[in-house]
């Protein structure tokens, strides 16, 4: 190890191509490594903590809401509440308003203590049909506002705990990978820099 780190400081005196493709190297290895780790602990979560459940309105406490079947409700208030309390990383939510919600958007916490408040909230991000809310890992108990006007009729065809697509799983995204090409280049450059300056201080 000692040997290979001497080799590779000696690349920027006499290869400097090479020492930065080596450094690229190592830097998409490690990266490929945590990420394969990240990637083998997603898909063992989610076949047992996060396992994916398809969810009615009977599996969510409702708090100022009408209950009309296990896939409609009734805003009865402004402040509609439901509450939904188990391991839950994604909320996937497909459903019609009978009219415009003014916002639809959950509350999470990660002690299922029903203690909600506004520096733990996500609004949803829209794709295709469905609303989906994600939350950070130990999220325990989460609250889906459904609007703020009262006498709304939410009807949900479906909704989804859980439901990870491929690209959740693998755990790259695409400023991710802006970072791996930028982060090897100022490795590279910072060394570069540095070994310049002591071999200016041991000339002096």
């Amino acid at each position: 190890m000692k040997n290979a780190i001497k080799n590779y400081l000696a690349c920027f005196k006499t290869n400097q191509y090479k020492a930065l493709l080596i450094t690229y190297a190592v830097c998409i290895c490690t990266a490929l490594f945590i990420n394969l780790a990240m990637c083998a602990a997603n898909f063992a979560l989610s076949a047992t903590v996060y396992k994916q459940t398809e969810l009615t309105v009977d599996d969510f406490e409702l708090v100022g809401a009408e209950y009309v079947d296990n896939m409609t409700i009734i805003n009865a208030t402004n402040d509609t509440q439901m509450i939904y309390t188990g391991n839950i990383r994604k909320l996937a939510v497909k459903c019609t308003f009978s009219l415009a919600p003014g916002e639809f958007l959950c509350f999470y916490n990660s002690k299922g203590d029903y203690s909600f408040g506004t520096h733990k909230m996500q609004y949803s991000k829209v794709y295709g049909d469905y609303y989906i809310f994600e939350f950070p890992y130990g999220t325990k108990q989460v609250r889906m506002d459904t609007g703020v006007e009262p006498s709304i009729t939410v009807s949900f065809d479906n909704i989804v705990r859980n439901d990870f697509s491929t690209a959740d799983m693998l755990g790259v995204s695409t400023a991710e990978l802006f970072t791996l090409l930028i982060v090897p280049g100022v490795i590279y450059f910072g060394l570069d820099t540095l070994l310049k300056i002591l071999e200016e201080i041991k000339k002096k």
